[in-house]
């Protein structure tokens, strides 16, 4: 047997006293929440510190995202516009492959999601994230009789893009 020692592990996320704020161009704020601690392997002395929370964020009226200790601004970060994004048409292969591509302008390095929804309407992933502007739709996606809906999630950030298309069921294929 193997013993070792442990810390006692935390359930749930622990508030800190850090919270960001989406604020409109005027200055004023749109959108504030708590920041969470997200880390539990070490106590409440480590650093750096992991901290995470869902934040809406509105493109019509966010300007700038905020980060306060208690009422202390210690960061502040400029909103970019979402990215320009294009799906191309689906290429299908001669190998039965189906093959969705798209174009993005930004002036910041940006990163991809893939989605497929499924028959009960659930947006689920089909890769982690990318930076290719292409992707091979796996063929056991395609079994169905519909057209499978795709999306595409372009975001440079804090912005984030989205154009959706369909894909082409497999021909004389059964459902699985």
């Amino acid at each position: 047997a193997f013993t070792f020692a442990a810390h006692r592990r935390q359930r749930g996320r622990r508030p800190t006293r850090f919270r960001a704020e989406i604020r409109d161009g005027e200055g004023s704020p749109r959108a504030c929440v708590t920041l969470e601690e997200s880390c539990f392997h070490c106590d409440v002395t480590c650093w750096p510190r992991f901290l995470s929370a869902e934040l809406p964020i509105d493109p019509k009226r966010a300007s700038k995202l905020v980060i306060l200790e208690d009422e202390n601004e210690i960061a502040s970060f400029d909103i970019p516009p979402a990215p320009q994004l294009v799906l191309d048409e689906v290429h299908y292969g001669e190998d039965d492959t189906a093959i969705v591509r798209w174009t993005a302008r930004d002036e910041n390095e940006l990163v991809y999601l893939v989605h497929w929804q499924d028959e009960m309407g659930v947006w689920r992933g089909i890769a982690p994230r990318q930076k290719d502007k292409e992707i091979s739709i796996p063929k056991p996606l395609r079994l169905g009789k519909r057209k499978l809906p795709v999306r595409v999630l372009a975001s440079n950030g804090l912005a984030t893009a989205m154009a959706e298309t369909t894909v082409e069921p497999l021909r004389g294929r059964r459902d699985p």
